[in-house]
């Protein structure tokens, strides 16, 4: 084989240094490049996965976030209208006992009024009565003469009576 080897102008010797300067220079990178550029890229490979997984996180988030939004917004709407619904119902009721109060007002007022009316009436009811029991006497004397001895109360009463019964 040395023969087949020196036929081909390969020096067996110097094919060995050469291979030993290989591995020697192989290992020295190894150790000085290839390790820190491998250790570097797994790195930064972690970096990027977690920045990705960061990423998924924070869409994720941002979704329960905008979903978190909606919710409050429609329950405020939900709640405003609620607010709205009640301030309309206490001030229909407040106007309605208003109203009712007003009504109940009126009420008395007429019920005074009339008895005012009543009593006014009452009044002049008893002076008219007064009045023709007066104007009756006065007649009854001048008929009778001018004895008022003589004029008998009953029949005073009397007349007042006929005279109601033709003005009804």
């Amino acid at each position: 084989m040395s023969e087949l080897l020196e036929k081909l102008g390969i020096q067996w010797q110097l094919l060995l240094a050469q291979v030993v300067n290989f591995l020697v220079i192989l290992f020295v990178l190894k150790k000085t490049v290839y390790g820190p550029l491998v250790k570097m890229l797994n790195e930064r490979r972690a970096k990027v996965e977690q920045g990705i997984r960061d990423a998924d996180r924070a869409a994720e988030q941002l979704k329960d976030a905008d979903k978190i939004f909606s919710d409050r917004v429609s329950e405020a709407d939900k709640k405003s209208m609620d607010i709205i619904t009640d301030a309309e119902k206490t001030a229909k009721e407040k106007e309605a006992a208003y109203l009712l109060g007003t009504k109940e007002k009126e009420k008395q007022i007429l019920r005074t009024a009339e008895q005012k009316a009543a009593h006014i009436e009452e009044t002049a009811r008893e002076a008219a009565y007064e009045e023709a029991v007066t104007l009756v006497k006065n007649t009854i004397k001048k008929i009778a003469g001018d004895a008022p001895d003589a004029i008998d109360e009953a029949l005073v009463l009397q007349a007042v009576a006929e005279a109601k019964k033709m003005r009804s």
